[in-house]
């Protein structure tokens, strides 16, 4: 299944970059230079392409960050955009057969807090990946 091919190499992406990613957990610690990045909402839809047996396919992912500094959060999301929109992220899924057709920015959201001694900063980005897939053997 392509969805967890292409999560995984980005999150590689992302820690060959030097960037932690993080599982959302009930208490997270952190300092005002430390920060939390986060993969989730990462979906698939298909569509069958017209006399072919090749289908269209959409990939929707948020990428998350929250830090009590809210430059740390800009500065990170930061780097996850240049890692989202860089030719490594494209020429890396070619050579595990996914053939990228467009990569675009759907949305960026923040919300940060003025109070720096209880901000809780946070920067999502929605990314979308379409791609060409053949069918596997259960169809999809």
């Amino acid at each position: 299944m392509n969805i967890s091919i292409i999560k995984n190499h980005v999150s590689s992406l992302f820690v060959s970059n030097g960037l932690k990613v993080r599982k959302a957990a009930k208490t997270n610690t952190q300092t005002a230079n430390d920060y939390i990045l986060m993969i989730s909402n990462v979906t698939e839809q298909y569509e069958q392409l017209e006399y072919s047996n090749r289908h269209s396919v959409m990939l929707t992912m948020d990428v998350l960050v929250t830090s009590q500094s809210e430059l740390k959060a800009q500065q990170t999301m930061t780097k996850v955009q240049e890692v989202l929109f860089s030719t490594e992220l494209i020429t890396g899924l070619l050579e595990q057969g996914i053939n990228v057709s467009s990569l675009k920015l759907i949305s960026v959201v923040d919300d940060t807090d003025p109070d720096a001694s209880l901000a809780i900063n946070t920067i999502m980005t929605t990314c979308q990946i379409n791609y060409i897939a053949r069918p596997t053997n259960n169809g999809e």
